[in-house]
């Protein structure tokens, strides 16, 4: 349940998915879709931290955009759309975190920033957190959260909309690029569905832009 694509084994007869998740044209299975009626998630996480009743940006601290998605997610191509996003909204900065394994992950970040002229001051690089609570409390750090692309957020998404964060997405044909648009049309919140990479960065800086 969640794997995003096709197991090409005859041994597997279904693949669970919902028809926000689906796209003609998009993943192809081997296995026969089986179409939930509304969601294929399941997320039964219930953080009892405190949600926050103002954003960071309203504290005067400028625009923090954020991503909490897994560094295997982040290619040049998202990163770019993120650079174009920063160079539009003076003063914003970007939050990531994920499981830092390695300080040569966060340099080859901070290098793919750089090409598109992004100071490392501008990139927050969020520590792990012992507890699940501390982990989802740091969704009170940002005000914007973005999805990456081709492989969008799942877990992410739901915790950032759990705790009050928009999430812009751009919705592609693959299931793995489908998930975080299943779970807004879900839940009624389509104003942040994107289907191109100027709408994606036209979405962010409009909502940049719009504190209230």
């Amino acid at each position: 349940l969640g794997y995003p694509d096709t197991s090409g084994l005859p041994e597997i007869d279904f693949h669970i998915t919902d028809h926000h998740a689906e796209t003609e044209g998009g993943t192809l299975y081997t296995e026969k879709p089986l179409f939930m009626p509304n969601s294929f998630l399941c997320f039964g996480m219930r953080p009892t931290c405190e949600r926050r009743t103002e954003s960071p940006a309203s504290k005067g601290m400028g625009i923090t955009f954020g991503s909490f998605s897994n560094a295997h997610k982040l290619n040049p191509q998202t990163i770019a759309a993120w650079c174009k996003i920063l160079h539009e909204v003076p003063n914003s900065r970007i939050a990531l975190k994920c499981r830092w394994s390695s300080d040569v992950i966060r340099k080859n970040i901070v290098n793919e920033f750089s090409k598109h002229h992004i100071d490392e001051e501008r990139i927050l690089f969020l520590a792990s957190t012992k507890t699940y609570d501390e982990h989802v409390a740091q969704y009170n750090q940002i005000d914007i959260a973005l999805d990456t692309y081709p492989y969008s957020g799942t877990t992410t998404t739901c915790e950032a909309l759990w705790m009050g964060v928009p999430v812009v997405t751009y919705v592609g044909k693959s299931h793995a690029s489908r998930v975080s648009n299943s779970i807004l049309k879900n839940i009624g919140f389509e104003e942040t569905l994107c289907y191109s990479w100027y709408e994606y960065v036209t979405k962010a800086v409009q909502l940049a832009n719009n504190p209230a």
